[in-house]
């Protein structure tokens, strides 16, 4: 810091020019000891800036210090200080990447799309919205609460009203405990009388392996490795150790399905598609017209053919559709998912003879190819026709026309507040053609509409839906255009409801129903006559309680006409936390038995989990016997059990009387 030699004020090290008087300063400031204390500053305030040469001054500094440029006055506040270079350019690009940014949003989704990639895309969506979500909704809702696995001690007991005859029974029983995993199985059974085994047995299987034991046999536990056996006897290898219980992933499949479905963009092009905008579209089925954009597919072979051929690779080479085959129990020798020589007219066992997934699929990818060509020809001699309309994002109508001929159609007019008409229709020859109309109206949740699915002149079917806030009503009519062969109704809200319903076959049978729920519970009747008898059947349930057999609580009623016999089954809580499944027979004595008992009852009782273990036995490996050896072996267990059977009859028969 050095002061200014006219009025001492305190000036920066570089300064030409005293900030308070003006004064030009020396380049080299005098040092003075006279000066080593100089006279008192003025305080300083906040920064300024120099409207010259844009220099940094002090508040209230009547000059610049950099170039001696007199201050304005108004307590010495200049502008702000310019932008420096590199801050302009930073500007500049920041300006520039916002304009890029800006036409990306509007640009790119027309540089990335195509009338070809629309014409796909849009009816993707239209078909998952309309058709495949709901049904994967519907089907996952109806898995979800299928068991992955079974395991429960199982225990039939009876008694009736026969005092002698009930003493036998008080304590005999037929027992089976089972335990099924997905890929392991254990189970054994006996057969209890008066308290005694009589006959009892084990059966396993463990990823491959197969394995039994009879107590009342031998001390022994039997196993059996299946696939080394079935490649010691017949030379073909199978992996069993893999092999589980089949299980069912439904939303796996439908997106699978929709992932093949994509292959179908494989066969658009620009070549192949055109696109007609703001063209008048007037409807076939319905009335009315639009004015929206008209796209056109009329494939050539060699786009079908090589959609195939892309499709057999994909086959070929799908890690996800091996998963979900194998997951699914599909692949067993001789079944296949090869396509039929014949094309939809039988399965085609010829193409069934596959050991393994991996040969099944590359048998369906190599059929395709070498029928690819074929195929593509076929469809381009039809003159195969795919069109497009929209109206907006609206799809307002499909239509595939082949050999003349509309295979299927689809066109929708209105809107949901204001009522939707739309109808899906395919011909069915001789210029007939099957139609499916609906309509309905939706506002809010609310939602009215009808459906009519008719053959030419011909009314097959109605129904009518209506929903307003919880409240629900339904009807249904179904029949050939002649005869009405069902009926169905269905209202109620959202704590109970109450339906009927009635299916002829045209002749004398016929079922007829109806039911009423409250909250979890239901009762229903139905009836099923052939014109000369009638079954009734009644229930009286609690859909919130199953037993582990899958059985709701409650009651069922069988009435068998023309006899005195009913037959009845009630379900509920046993011992222990188990769950007794009693059917109660009921009739004349002589109906029933010849005379010895009027009423049987037959406890069939479940527990939640099994107890079941595997045997204790010495095991012996019998893979490697030869056939000579195994039939010795299962003769010698046949006879023993045959033996051990006649005792059991013997002792019925002679000691109990039955």
């Amino acid at each position: 810091m050095k002061f200014c030699p006219n009025c001492g004020q305190s000036l920066p090290d570089d300064a030409g020019f005293c900030g308070n008087c003006g004064a030009a300063l020396p380049d080299e400031p005098a040092q003075s000891a006279e000066l080593s204390v100089p006279p008192a500053p003025a305080v300083p305030a906040a920064v300024a800036y120099c409207p010259s040469c844009g220099g940094q001054v002090e508040a209230g500094a009547e000059f610049c210090p950099n170039c001696g440029a007199a201050m304005p006055k108004g307590g010495g506040k200049g502008p702000k200080a310019p932008m420096s270079k590199n801050a302009k350019v930073g500007i500049l690009a920041a300006v520039c990447a916002a304009a890029v940014i800006a036409l990306a949003v509007f640009l790119l989704p027309k540089l990335f799309s195509s009338p070809a990639v629309d014409f796909v895309r849009i009816q993707a969506e239209f078909l998952a919205v309309r058709a495949l979500d709901p049904i994967q909704a519907a089907l996952e809702s109806g898995t979800a609460s299928a068991p992955k696995s079974f395991s429960s001690d199982i225990t039939v007991s009876a008694s009736v009203d026969n005092s002698q005859i009930d003493e036998y029974l008080e304590d005999s029983s037929i027992q089976l405990r089972l335990d099924a995993k997905k890929d392991t199985v254990l189970a054994d059974g006996s057969l209890n009388l008066m308290g005694s085994t009589v006959l009892s047995g084990a059966a396993t299987y463990e990823k491959g392996v197969l394995g039994f034991a009879l107590p009342q046999v031998d001390n022994n536990y039997y196993t059996l490795d299946l696939a080394k056996f079935i490649e010691e006897q017949t030379g073909e290898k199978v992996d069993l150790g893999t092999a589980a219980l089949p299980e069912l992933s439904v939303g796996e499949w439908f997106t699978l399905a929709k992932d093949y479905g994509g292959l179908l963009s494989k066969a658009v092009t620009k070549d192949n598609l055109t696109l007609e905008r703001g063209r008048e579209v007037r409807f076939d089925q319905l009335k009315g017209s639009f004015k929206g954009n008209v796209y056109t597919f009329k494939p050539k072979a060699e786009d079908i053919e090589n959609m195939l051929l892309k499709l057999a690779d994909k086959i070929e080479e799908d890690a996800t559709l091996r998963k979900l085959i194998a997951d699914s129990g599909l692949s067993l020798t001789g079944g296949s998912l090869a396509l039929s020589r014949s094309y939809g007219y039988g399965y085609g066992y010829d193409a069934m003879d596959a050991d393994n997934i991996d040969e099944m699929l590359r048998d369906l990818a190599d059929e395709i190819r070498d029928n690819a060509e074929d195929i593509a020809d076929e469809i381009k001699s039809a003159k195969f026709t795919w069109t497009l309309a929209t109206e907006g994002r609206q799809v307002r109508r499909i239509e595939i026309k082949a050999g003349g001929m509309v295979i299927l159609g689809y066109e929708c007019s209105g809107t949901e507040s204001k009522g939707i008409e739309e109808v899906f229709y395919t011909e069915s020859g001789y210029g007939n053609v099957i139609t499916v109309e609906h309509e309905y109206t939706r506002k809010g949740g609310d939602v009215d509409g009808k459906i009519e699915i008719n053959h030419g002149d011909l009314r097959y079917g109605k129904a009518s839906y209506e929903r307003s806030g919880k409240e629900f009503d339904g009807k249904l009519e179904f029949g050939d255009g002649y005869s009405t062969y069902l009926t169905a109704s269905l209202r109620g809200d959202a704590k109970s409801s109450r339906g009927e319903f009635s299916f002829t076959d045209g002749y004398s049978t016929t079922f007829t129903g109806k039911f009423s729920s409250e909250g979890k519970q239901v009762e229903g009747e139905i009836s099923i006559s052939d014109g000369y008898e009638t079954f009734t059947y009644e229930l009286d349930v609690d859909t919130g309680k199953q037993s582990p057999l899958g059985l709701f609580y409650g009651t069922y009623e069988l009435n068998v006409p023309d006899t005195s016999v009913s037959i009845e089954l009630e379900v509920k809580e046993g011992k222990s936390g188990s769950t007794d499944h009693i059917i109660t027979i009921r009739g004349d004595e002589y109906e029933l038995s010849d005379g010895m008992f009027s009423r049987l009852d037959i406890t069939v009782n479940a527990t939640q989990k099994s107890t079941v273990k595997k045997p204790s036995g010495k095991k012996v490996d019998i893979t490697d016997y030869d056939m000579e050896e195994l039939e010795e072996l299962f003769m010698d267990i046949g006879d023993q059990l045959e033996d051990d059977l006649n005792d059991i009859m013997y002792e019925l028969y002679f000691t109990y009387g039955f």
